[in-house]
């Protein structure tokens, strides 16, 4: 399929969180968090989390624009801002002196000045565009919302004095009460792995140097 310039305007992601997920965040710190937290600033802090991953989530799906999309945007905005730039220099003298200006400035040369840079700017743009590598896949753009989100999780927990045991079994899939809460969050994103997965991205946290 031939790429085209979409002109499509900034995706703006609208995340709503399930009504009943403040409550049961806030079980969760009530029954595996140190006793003089505040329930609610964890839930409030968890859920924010999500929010972000989710939002992640629904700009990647939505796909974007991808490279050659964005440099037939810039090519045709640069012709856009070229023709322009032409019929203003092209204005009979009589068109010209309508746009006279009582301060004897003269509003189509500025015009024209500023199409210019504007046209020195697209190709500073484009320039920079062909330097940028591929953008990632769409599986590869989740995988790194899912590690994050779990590295959110998992620093949200110790900030709380929740453990963050991983499994009781690592041959099957059992998994502790951070496992089915990280995956529960996760699926709020939009974010679709197996409870293995979600344990493995705590297991590979936790053997960081500065996770202890």
């Amino acid at each position: 399929m031939t790429a085209k310039a979409k002109f499509s305007g900034p995706v703006c992601p609208v995340v709503e969180l399930p009504p009943e997920l403040s409550g049961q965040l806030q079980g969760y710190a009530v029954q595996h968090c140190a006793r003089d937290i505040d329930p609610s600033e964890f839930a409030d802090l968890l859920s924010m989390h999500t929010i972000y991953a989710a939002a992640a989530i629904q700009l990647h799906r939505a796909g974007g624009t991808n490279k050659e999309e964005r440099e037939l945007e810039l090519s045709s905005l640069k012709a856009s801002l070229a023709d322009s730039e032409r019929k203003l220099f092209m204005l009979s003298f009589e068109t010209h002196i309508l746009f006279a200006s009582p301060d004897d400035s003269d509003p189509v040369a500025e015009t024209r000045r500023s199409l210019q840079l504007m046209m020195r700017q697209v190709d500073a743009a484009l320039q920079t565009l062909k330097q940028q590598p591929r953008a990632p896949r769409f599986d590869e753009r989740v995988r790194e919302v899912a590690t994050e989100l779990a590295e959110c999780f998992a620093e949200t927990l110790e900030h709380f004095g929740a453990p963050v045991s991983r499994t009781s079994d690592a041959d099957f899939d059992g998994s502790s009460p951070a496992v089915e809460l990280l995956e529960r969050l996760g699926s709020i994103a939009g974010i679709t792995l197996s409870k293995r997965t979600w344990r493995d991205y705590l297991s590979r946290r936790s053997k960081r140097p500065d996770c202890g």
